[in-house]
């Protein structure tokens, strides 16, 4: 199960791409219903799809080739370090994934632990099919746990980085407070 929901996430994601690039100006501050809230670039739109058993919500740039998909899960992880296992090993499972780098920093006070990954959209590699390049960053608090996961084409992936940190570091929540 967790597992459709990370493909669900996924292709969500990677399917709803169009082109784009960033203003790097204010930012838009987002609250969800979910007891999150994170600020993101004025010219990006908020997708909030309807209820899973999981809820998420898509944010893509106007006109760009970067998303950031955010997850609120309710599974039952003994910790930080365990949720940051089992999403490593379930992302690791899926053909053609190759883990970058990996870390940990505090974001606003909580603990938080990340990964970098690369990734080609269909199993069967072709020469015209260009690799994605993703960070997840996890997070959790009050027993909540939640997925923050940037991605954009591999060749634009460092153009969009200080972006994807900046939506990262501004993650806070007020789920059970």
């Amino acid at each position: 199960m967790k597992r459709f929901y990370f493909l669900l996430v996924l292709s969500i994601l990677v399917t709803s791409f169009s082109p784009l690039s960033f203003a790097q100006e204010s930012l838009t501050t987002y609250i969800s219903s979910a007891g999150f809230s994170l600020t993101f670039p004025p010219d990006w739109e908020v997708y909030n799809p309807p209820s899973t058993p999981n809820p998420y919500l898509v944010m893509l740039g106007q006109d760009s080739e970067a998303q950031v998909g955010v997850t609120l899960e309710y599974y039952n992880y003994s910790s930080l370090e365990d949720f940051f296992k089992k999403v490593k090993e379930e992302v690791s499972q899926f053909p053609g994934i190759e883990i970058i780098s990996q870390g940990g920093e505090s974001i606003n006070g909580a603990p938080s632990c990340w990964f970098t990954y690369t990734f080609l959209v269909s199993s069967e590699p072709s020469a015209s099919q260009e690799p994605f390049q993703a960070i997840i960053y996890l997070f959790s608090q009050s027993n909540n746990f939640f997925r923050i996961i940037c991605l954009t084409k591999e060749s634009q992936f460092n153009d969009y980085l200080n972006t994807f940190q900046a939506i990262a570091r501004s993650f806070t929540t007020s789920v059970g407070n």
